[in-house]
């Protein structure tokens, strides 16, 4: 590629000369390089070219995985909000059921003792018609 540039340059500096071609073309050095130079830079981009080519397809390769995985995170994380609303339910439906157990017990626990209270007066009462008939027996029989 350099050698075609210097050959296209040396054939423009070589053009002024020629009487066939002297009142076309008058190429002062500076310009020469400055032609020079761009075409040194058009080999660059066409060496770069396929690079930044390649660098644009992986970045949008990257781009395209990255906005996947959000919207697998996304479904993710709206799957764990249903989740959590779940579970929140659940969690009121068992404290409820915790509170309805809590209002039996103590009901359980009144009746209980009403049971032992009404158990103690019979005890109590049966001991003593039991001492005072005991007593009567001895009495009589004395």
């Amino acid at each position: 590629m350099k050698i075609t540039n210097t050959l296209t340059i040396i054939i423009v500096l070589i053009l002024q000369y020629s009487a066939a071609c002297q009142d076309k073309i008058c190429l002062e050095r500076d310009v020469a390089v400055r032609i020079a130079n761009k075409l040194d830079s058009f080999d660059v981009l066409k060496k770069t070219q396929s690079y930044y080519l390649d660098y644009i397809d992986t970045c949008e390769i990257l781009t395209q995985r990255q906005a996947d995985i959000i919207k697998d995170q996304a479904f993710i994380i709206t799957n764990n909000e249903k989740t959590i609303d779940l579970l929140n339910e659940k969690y009121n439906d068992c404290e409820s059921v915790v509170k309805i157990n809590e209002l039996l017990i103590k009901d359980k626990n009144k009746q209980i003792k009403k049971t032992k209270k009404s158990l103690t007066f019979s005890l109590v009462g049966g001991g003593v018609v039991a001492i005072g008939l005991t007593t009567a027996i001895l009495a009589i029989l004395l």
